[in-house]
Order: C-alpha cells, then structure tokens, then sequence
C-alpha cells in the first residue's frame, strides 16, 4: 500500500512539475493515495479488534449473542424444569 500511495504521490508531483497541468489525471491520482490511505486506516483500526475477538471466542467467553449485543458476559443457559404429568 506504501508503494502505491509514493507513486500516486510522485505521479500528481510530477504533474505539478508540467508546463500545463492535467487536472484529470491529478484526481485520478489523488484518488489513490487518498482510497489507499482510507485502507490503512481501516486496518489499523479493524485488525487489533477483530484479533481480540478471536481470541475471545477461542477463550470462550464470547457467545453469538453477546457479539450482537457487544457484551464479552457468557449467556445464562436456559435450564428446564421437569414437571411430572400424573396419567
């Protein structure tokens, strides 16, 4: 991602460097370096939380519920009552 926002970079300096400047092409390269750097930033903060909840559910104390919810807490299990039916 590095090398492709340095040649957007130096792409769109380059340009600044022309005796007439091509607005199109530097949007186009402007582009890159701004999607690339949305990427980066995406992963930077995505990654570190989709690692701890990996390792919650390893550790098991994440349940599909508490996911939806956002809560780490294990989920109560319904316990049953066996009530006897007299025939």
């Amino acid at each position: 991602m590095a090398v492709d926002m340095g040649g957007g970079l130096f792409s769109v300096l380059s340009l600044v460097f022309k005796p007439k400047f091509d607005g199109v092409a530097a949007a186009t390269y402007l582009a890159v370096i701004i999607l690339d750097g949305v990427i980066v930033v995406a992963a930077l903060i995505l990654n570190p939380r989709a690692k701890k909840r990996r390792d919650r559910q390893v550790s098991g104390t994440e349940t599909l519920g508490s996911v939806v919810r956002g809560s780490t807490e294990k989920e109560p299990q319904p316990t049953t009552t066996h009530v006897p039916v007299e025939p």
